[in-house]
C-alpha cells in the first residue's frame, strides 16, 4: 500500500495485490478490422507500444506516420495537434484533458481519453461502421450522438471546493450530453441557483463557507 499526497491537491492511494496463480483471459481482436491501416503519430512511447499491440491483435496494419500520403480509408492516431488536414477516413487524438467516452468533435475528428486506450478498437469499429459481436459489455461503446440528444435538455450543477473534482465530474457529464454549471461551495451554489434553472444538483459534503448539508437545507427552504 502506498500513498502519494500533495497539500491543496489531494491524495492518491495505491494498493497492489500479487495474484501469482491468476489466469488471464485470451484477448480477442475485433472482427472486420483486419487489413485496415492505422497510422501512429504518438509521442508517448508506452502508449504507442500498447496501441500497436492492441491494433495488430485485430489484424490492423500499423505504420508510423512521418508525413506520408494516406488513402481515403486510413485512420491517423495521434497524441498531438495535427498541423494539416488529414485526408484519410478519420483522426483519433488521445488527449489528457479529455475524460469520458470518445467524442466526435467534428466529422472524422475524434478525441479519446488516454485513460482508456483499450477502447480504441471498439471506436475504430464504429468509425468503419463494423457491427461488433461480443459478449463482453466493455466492448459496447455507447453512442455519443444518442447521449447528447437524450440528455441535452438537462442542466446539472456540480458543487465541489476541489477544482479537479469539479472539472472531472463536469467533463464526464458533458460527454454524456448534459449541460453543466459549477460552484465552489454552498454559497456559490446558491448564487448560481438564483440566476439559472437547474434540474439536478450534485454536491460535495465537506466544503468551506457552506457545506453540502447546509446547502441541501437551504435549497429545500427555497422550494
Amino acid at each position: 500500500i502506498s500513498v502519494d499526497s500533495e497539500p491543496g491537491m489531494g491524495s492518491q492511494f495505491t494498493v497492489r495485490i500479487p495474484l501469482y496463480g491468476a489466469q488471464y483471459p485470451q484477448k480477442k481482436g475485433v472482427e472486420g478490422l483486419s487489413g485496415k491501416r492505422c497510422w501512429l503519430a504518438v509521442r508517448n512511447a508506452s502508449l504507442c507500444q500498447f496501441l500497436e499491440t492492441s491494433l495488430q491483435r485485430s489484424g490492423i496494419v500499423v505504420t508510423t506516420y512521418e508525413g506520408q500520403e494516406p488513402t481515403p480509408e486510413d485512420v491517423l492516431i495521434t497524441d498531438e495537434v495535427v498541423s494539416k488536414k488529414w485526408q484519410g477516413r478519420a483522426v483519433v487524438t488521445f488527449c489528457r484533458r479529455h475524460i469520458g467516452i470518445p467524442l466526435e468533435k467534428a466529422p472524422g475528428e475524434w478525441v479519446h481519453s488516454v485513460a482508456a486506450p483499450h477502447e480504441l478498437p471498439a471506436l475504430l469499429a464504429r468509425i468503419y461502421l463494423i457491427e461488433m459481436e461480443s459478449d463482453d459489455p466493455a466492448n459496447a461503446l455507447p453512442s455519443t450522438d444518442k447521449a447528447v440528444s437524450d440528455n441535452d435538455d438537462m442542466m446539472i450543477l456540480v458543487v465541489d471546493d476541489h477544482p479537479i473534482n469539479r472539472r472531472l465530474l463536469a467533463d464526464q457529464l458533458g460527454s454524456l450530453g448534459y449541460q453543466c454549471k459549477t460552484a465552489n461551495d454552498g454559497v456559490d451554489a446558491l448564487n448560481v441557483l438564483s440566476k439559472n434553472h437547474i434540474d439536478i444538483v450534485l454536491s460535495d459534503v465537506n466544503m468551506p463557507n457552506m457545506d453540502g448539508y447546509r446547502l441541501t437545507q437551504r435549497i429545500r427552504q427555497l422550494g
